[in-house]
């Protein structure tokens, strides 16, 4: 999220991994937005997301970033991935 700080981008930051509750909110959203079928049929979990307060999603943070006119200036590396 360090490119959100640096543009001064207001997110709220929800840990999926840090409780089963706000596990058990991310997989109900991702399981009703169509917009996660394509990850999910590659078994994908879908983490990053990014959900606008009018309920757009983005599931690639690089792709918001650009189509809000920014470039990418920090590159945090894979996300939830095993390396």
């Amino acid at each position: 999220m360090k490119n959100f700080d640096h543009y001064g981008i207001a997110y709220e930051f929800m840990d999926c991994c840090a409780s089963l509750r706000n596990m058990s909110i991310f997989l109900q959203m991702r399981d009703e937005n169509p917009v996660f079928d394509r990850l999910k049929a590659i078994h994908d979990i879908g983490f990053p997301a990014i959900v606008k307060e009018d309920g757009t999603v983005f599931t690639d943070w690089e792709t918001y970033l650009k189509e809000q006119g920014k470039e990418i200036i920090i590159r945090d590396g894979a996300a939830c991935s095993i390396q």
